[in-house]
């Protein structure tokens, strides 16, 4: 973890500690243990979280074909021709893009976020425009 973090949970755990000290005065020896506990834990995954591999995607358009390649390993290809973007946005704070064609269809953009996903749709609509060419 960055320095600043660090120090954000040196903080955090001496609050925690200077909340348990009344608790240890009433005899409940526990409570600052727990709270040990707990901020290591909380260190441990975020540790664990930093050095895990970012989820990630591959998608290829070129010469009349695109390719998809998923973090999992999974890959599919379909023809530019006949394929297209569907945008579905049940909510307003969410939105999935799938490219279908008639034998097959992907989710792709899941690993970004709402924006990033937004931005992406015209930049893949004028890809599967250009492919098709």
């Amino acid at each position: 973890m960055s320095e600043p973090a660090r120090q954000s949970f040196a903080v955090l755990g001496a609050a925690m500690m200077a909340l348990s000290i009344l608790p240890v005065l009433s005899g409940h020896w526990l409570v600052p243990v727990f709270c040990l506990m707990a901020i290591g834990g909380l260190v441990f995954a975020l540790e664990q979280h930093a050095r895990s591999k970012p989820d990630g995607e591959v998608l290829e358009i070129a010469h009349g074909t695109i390719r998809h390649r998923d973090a999992r390993g999974q890959a599919s290809h379909m023809p530019c021709l006949f394929a297209k973007l569907d945008a579905q946005a049940p909510t307003p704070s969410s939105l999935r893009l799938i490219l279908r064609s008639p034998n097959a269809s992907v989710e792709i953009g899941r690993c970004l976020g709402l924006e990033e996903r937004q931005a992406l749709v015209p930049v893949i609509a004028a890809a599967l425009a250009q492919g098709r060419r």
